[in-house]
C-alpha cells in the first residue's frame, strides 16, 4: 500500500496524465471527419494506439467511409472533394455502398468540448460545440 501511495504522488508531482477515453476521441474524431460530407458515411472508427505528446496526444485510427448516393448524384463540390482529400479512395467510392478503409494519425488536444483534434481547435474553434454534440451520435 505505501508504495501505491509513493508512485501516486510522484505521478501528481511529474503530471502525470491518463490517457483520453477512447470512446470520446472515436465520438469526436467521426464527427469531424464526417462534417461537410453529405454523401459520406463514417463507419467502423478503431484507436490503434494512444501516445502521449506534451500535453497533447497522437492517435492512431483506423475508419471505414461508405458512400450513402452514387458519386455522380453527389453536388459537384463534394465529388471534387472526394479526389482532392481521398484520393486513396477516389478509384474505389463510385456505387452507393461503395467504403474504404482509412488510416491516419491525428493530434489531440483538451478544449473546453472534451479531446478534440488540435488542427480543428486551432483553426476552426468555431466548429467544436457541433463537434461535440455530433459526436454524441457515434
Amino acid at each position: 500500500m505505501r508504495t501505491f501511495g509513493l508512485v501516486l504522488l510522484l505521478c501528481l508531482l511529474c503530471a502525470c496524465s491518463v490517457p483520453p477515453d477512447t470512446r470520446e476521441l472515436k465520438q469526436h474524431l467521426a464527427a469531424t471527419v464526417q462534417t461537410g460530407w453529405s454523401g459520406l458515411k463514417i463507419e467502423a472508427v478503431e484507436i490503434l494506439d494512444c501516445v502521449e505528446a506534451g500535453k497533447d496526444w497522437k492517435v492512431d485510427a483506423s475508419y471505414r467511409v461508405r458512400l450513402t448516393n452514387d458519386r455522380n448524384t453527389l453536388p459537384p463540390e463534394e465529388q471534387e472533394r472526394i479526389v482532392r482529400y481521398l484520393p486513396m479512395c477516389d478509384s474505389v467510392l463510385n456505387r452507393m455502398g461503395d467504403q474504404c478503409t482509412l488510416r491516419e494519425s491525428v493530434i489531440f488536444t483538451h478544449s473546453a468540448y472534451g479531446w478534440m483534434p488540435r488542427e480543428l481547435v486551432l483553426g476552426k474553434p468555431d466548429l467544436l460545440p457541433r463537434i461535440a454534440e455530433e459526436g454524441k451520435k457515434f
